[in-house]
C-alpha cells in the first residue's frame, strides 16, 4: 500500500492494480494550472491502474469507479452506525454482502476501514 501525492505528478509513474480516491483538493496549484488541469491528471492516475483493476473512489467526487461513503447507492458504505457505551457498531455494506463491525473509534475514522 502506497499513499500516492499529486504534488509533484510522481503518482503518474504507479501502475496500482487497485486504487483508492479519498479527495481531490486545489492545494497543488503551483504545480497545475487550474483544478482542471488536477482533475484532468487524475484521470490520467485512473488510466494507469492495470486492465482488470479495481478502482475505488469516494462518493463526493465526480470520478469513474466503484463509489464508497455513507450513501447506500455506493458499492462500498456504512449503515446502521449505533453509539453504545463509546464504542461504535455498524454495518460494512458491499454490494449486497453485509459485514457487521464494532469499534471503539470516532465516526469520522470509520470511513478508513473502507480504504
Amino acid at each position: 500500500m502506497v499513499e500516492a501525492d499529486e504534488f509533484d505528478k510522481s503518482f503518474l509513474t504507479l501502475k496500482p492494480n487497485i486504487a483508492c480516491i479519498t479527495s481531490i483538493d486545489a492545494d497543488h496549484l503551483d504545480i497545475y494550472n487550474n483544478i482542471d488541469d488536477l482533475k484532468d491528471t487524475f484521470n490520467l492516475f485512473i488510466n494507469k491502474i492495470v486492465p482488470n483493476g479495481l478502482l475505488i473512489v469516494s462518493e463526493q467526487l465526480s470520478l469513474k469507479g466503484d463509489k464508497y461513503g455513507f450513501n447506500k447507492d455506493s458499492k462500498f458504505n456504512i449503515q446502521n452506525i449505533v453509539l453504545s457505551n463509546g464504542s461504535y457498531s455498524f454495518d460494512l455494506c458491499i454490494g449486497s454482502n453485509y459485514i457487521q463491525i464494532l469499534i471503539l473509534i470516532t465516526q469520522v475514522n470509520i470511513t478508513c476501514l473502507m480504504l
